[in-house]
């Protein structure tokens, strides 16, 4: 995939081989000169007229992620906002499709739950930097929080993915993942929020087998009248609007 990378200042393109690429520049987008004479163009996948109503994401460039919307004259002024490029406890996730999607892990001591974090829509994650940093205080010795983005959305919508409900469940499986099998983390430590949108992701993952022992699910703001808009019957994101 390609990414940039902030040690380097430069695009990377690495290889599943472990091969990485550098570009010529360090442009807000990766189109363009790359070493070996290599050149990249724009070639985004096109979400479907139903995904374009249903994920509104947010269109937010480089920069922002990088700087958390500081101009110029605010960095040479030692004015900053956070960032999500920046976020103390920025992890990077792989989805089962190879998409890589970027995550807020923050852990707390003495905690003895994660809550996996689901975030509504037109929103990202490097929008919610301060609700996730709120939460975190809130639940201060009692919760670890893993919030992770969506594919198609910010950075992964930077890198050409388009978001669609069946890139919202590899997402949180992918975070998933990462909790019980890359920290060995038992189900019964592990509670499911969702809002919004997000609570579609988090009953799917739910009604699995796998996270049946999951310490709880919480559902905040679940929309039935736009899921029976846009989504089909058997849709689980409309199956917990319904619910409600």
């Amino acid at each position: 995939w390609i990414s940039f990378s902030e040690k380097e200042g430069l695009w990377m393109l690495k290889s599943t081989g472990g091969h990485a690429v550098k570009s010529c520049h360090a442009g807000p987008t990766p189109e363009g000169a790359w070493e070996g004479g290599l050149e990249v163009k724009p070639e985004r996948q096109s979400p479907s007229p139903i995904a374009m109503l249903a994920f509104p994401c947010p269109e937010c460039d480089l920069n922002f992620y990088r700087t958390g919307g500081a101009g110029s004259i605010d960095i040479a002024n030692g004015l900053t906002f956070p960032a999500l490029l920046t976020a103390p406890g920025l992890i990077f996730l792989e989805t089962d499709a190879g998409e890589r999607i970027p995550a807020i892990h923050k852990r707390r001591l003495g905690a003895g739950i994660t809550i996996i974090y689901s975030h509504g829509n037109a929103e990202d994650l490097g929008l919610i930097l301060d609700t996730i940093d709120e939460l975190a205080v809130l639940l201060e010795g009692k919760a670890n929080i893993l919030a992770y983005e969506y594919v198609g959305y910010s950075l992964s919508r930077l890198e050409g993915f388009a978001p669609s409900e069946q890139g919202c469940y590899r997402s949180i499986d992918a975070a998933w993942r990462y909790l019980t099998k890359d920290l060995a983390l038992p189900a019964r430590d592990v509670v499911l929020f969702g809002r919004s949108i997000g609570t579609g992701p988090t009953v799917e993952l739910a009604s699995r087998d796998e996270a049946s022992g999951c310490a709880g699910v919480v559902l905040q703001c679940p929309i039935a009248s736009a899921g029976r808009a846009v989504f089909s019957s058997d849709s689980k994101i409309l199956w917990a609007a319904q619910a409600m």
